[in-house]
């Protein structure tokens, strides 16, 4: 009797952590929190739902550094929808799924708020670097003198340690000092 007390406890709360995770009645209504999802051509995607905004921050890692794009998604109660500037979320057989852009392929999201909060802030803070690099690099007349002066002042404002230690919101003030400097220079 004991242990068919403790399997029935065991399902009960196996149980309850699916019922989290799935939708509710509402459709494509994602619950507040935090989601993470990755597809196979080596993209991430952190979500942030609050209340009816959420911020999709869709991060290219099949090289490093990398590239971060954001868009900020409306959730519309007339149309069960969550749109933004290029992304959307759809809720298909109890999986909530995001797409960058219309007829791209789509990312199945999840709730894991551990994953969110260890990875969210170093992957955009590289992403936010690397486009900023590329722009900086590929608009000179002499890319291998503009490299070397970005290499130079990265290493001089310890760029690379603070993509790995701050928010993203402190981040980006600590690098536009740094791109501050770096156009003056």
């Amino acid at each position: 009797m004991h242990k068919l007390t403790l399997l029935l406890t065991l399902l009960g709360s196996l149980s309850g952590c699916s019922a989290q995770s799935a939708p509710g009645k509402g459709g494509a209504r994602m619950p507040e929190g935090y989601f993470y999802g990755t597809d196979k051509w080596f993209s991430k995607v952190f979500v942030k739902v609050t209340g009816d905004k959420a911020i999709a921050d869709f991060v290219h890692v099949e090289k490093f550094p990398r590239s971060l794009y954001s868009d900020t998604l409306v959730y519309n109660a007339g149309t069960n929808t969550w749109t933004g500037k290029t992304a959307t979320v759809v809720e298909k057989n109890g999986n909530y799924k995001i797409s960058m852009r219309k007829g791209s392929s789509s990312i199945t999201i999840k709730a894991n708020e551990m994953y969110y909060k260890e990875e969210a802030n170093r992957m955009k803070n590289a992403g936010y670097a690397r486009g900023y690099y590329e722009q900086y690099v590929m608009s000179s007349t002499n890319r291998e003198a503009a490299q070397a002066k970005y290499k130079e002042l990265e290493k001089q404002y310890n760029i690379p340690e603070l993509a790995t230690t701050l928010q993203h919101v402190d981040f980006v003030k600590e690098y536009d000092k740094f791109k501050t400097a770096l156009l003056k220079r």
